[in-house]
């Protein structure tokens, strides 16, 4: 129950959904309110609706009158507003449609906290403010990053942990790393350039790979089904750090294995519309996602021709390994036309584990562009001579990882 700027008495509200909710929340304040609307095709019509308190708490009201800066939340709206349209328009395209036709985003005045509920967002009362004021209040000092994505993290989990619910802690990592992953999907999407999104994916990756005061790397502490056993007084809390970034991952990397230059993101836009419909309504356990996803996984990620992902999912689901790669490469030039040769090397992992890693072609005037995708099983070594044909650019380097694809050291 939301109560708006308009004065009115006290009364009884009785509220029909029209699907059955796992969880019921509400926000109380006087508000002040801006409606968008999703266009029909993506989002069925889906209204989302921002809020914003009209008074500042005590303590930032007394700030405001000492002239530390306008604490007026209702300022950021606009804003607030149009980053949760396009969150809810980006993850209609790639996960479906939600069941319900409403969601709020209402600030509430908790600095740095954020929840999702069923058709509810609660936002943090810092996120309402300008970069300015946030640097006063020393917010940028650390996780600056966090303004940036904590309204659209909190948007997408209406679809998961919502929508679709986790069945225990072991799975817990399919709310939190999903969000986390759709975090990425935003940031590429709503930046003219990728280098918010590469900014991210570097933030992943340090916070696996980065040893806390325990000596600990998240990395190697536990698998993801673990859920928060993974903390305790040897490892520190290494919990949100390994289900976020590592859950992030882990759907960023089946992503880019799906993707084509032919059929872009279709294939894996068809499998999480696919386990969204199936798990609807219910709580899904890290099983289910394995083999909703064998369902509908492309030819070409089917790497043993057994219709099974076992392979990815117990390397970086219920495994801890982490690859290491290297890449030597020289071009030629003949008539006009690029030749490749190249030689990668993965190490550091078991007999039985395998990855397909993309390789990039740099051109000297900066345009990267993937080339091939490279099936590696076990400590192996690759080389190959590939042609190029006609470039419109001459050929730079050849490139791994060059938008975080494979999770490695």
């Amino acid at each position: 129950m939301l109560s708006t700027s308009t004065e009115r008495p006290s009364v009884a509200l009785k509220v029909k959904t029209d699907v059955p909710l796992p969880v019921v929340g509400f926000n109380l304040g006087r508000f002040t309110m801006k409606e968008g609307v999703l266009p029909g095709k993506l989002g069925d019509n889906l209204t989302i609706d921002a809020y914003a308190n009209t008074t500042p708490p005590d303590e930032f009201a007394k700030m405001s009158e000492a002239s530390l800066g306008n604490f007026d939340a209702p300022g950021m709206l606009p804003q607030q507003l149009s980053e949760g349209e396009a969150a809810a328009q980006i993850y209609t395209n790639y996960f479906g449609p939600l069941p319900f036709a409403k969601v709020a985003l209402t600030q509430q005045f908790a600095c740095d906290y954020g929840q999702s509920w069923p058709m509810l967002v609660y936002l943090p009362i810092c996120g309402f403010w300008d970069s300015t004021i946030q640097e006063q209040l020393g917010l940028l000092n650390q996780n600056a990053s966090y303004w940036k994505e904590v309204t659209p993290h909190e948007v997408s989990h209406q679809w998961w942990g919502q929508e679709v619910g986790f069945s225990s802690y072991r799975d817990q990592w399919m709310s939190e790393g999903f969000a986390n992953f759709s975090v990425s999907l935003f940031l590429a999407a709503t930046n003219k350039n990728l280098d918010e999104f590469h900014n991210f994916w570097n933030e992943q990756h340090k916070n696996l790979v980065q040893k806390n005061k325990f000596g600990k790397r998240p990395i190697d502490v536990g698998p993801l089904t673990m859920g928060q056993r993974v903390s305790n007084e040897k490892t520190g809390n290494v919990y949100q750090d390994l289900i976020y970034s590592k859950g992030a991952f882990v759907m960023h990397m089946l992503q880019v294995m799906y993707w084509t230059p032919q059929q872009g993101d279709a294939p894996f836009k068809h499998s999480m519309q696919t386990f969204v419909k199936e798990y609807a309504g219910k709580a899904a356990t890290t099983e289910d996602l394995q083999r909703s996803f064998e369902r509908t996984m492309p030819k070409w990620v089917d790497l043993y021709r057994n219709g099974k992902l076992d392979w990815f999912f117990n390397e970086y689901v219920y495994g801890t390994e982490l690859p290491h790669y290297e890449i030597t490469s020289d071009f030629t030039t003949a008539d006009g036309e690029t030749s490749a040769h190249f030689k990668v090397t993965q190490s550091n992992v078991s007999k039985d584990f395998a990855m397909i890693v993309p390789l990039y072609l740099q051109m000297a005037d900066g345009r990267t562009v993937r080339i091939l995708n490279l099936q590696m099983p076990g400590d192996c070594v690759v080389e190959r001579t590939v042609k190029l044909g006609k470039l419109p650019s001459p050929a730079k380097k050849l490139l791994l990882n060059y938008n975080w694809d494979v999770l490695s050291d």
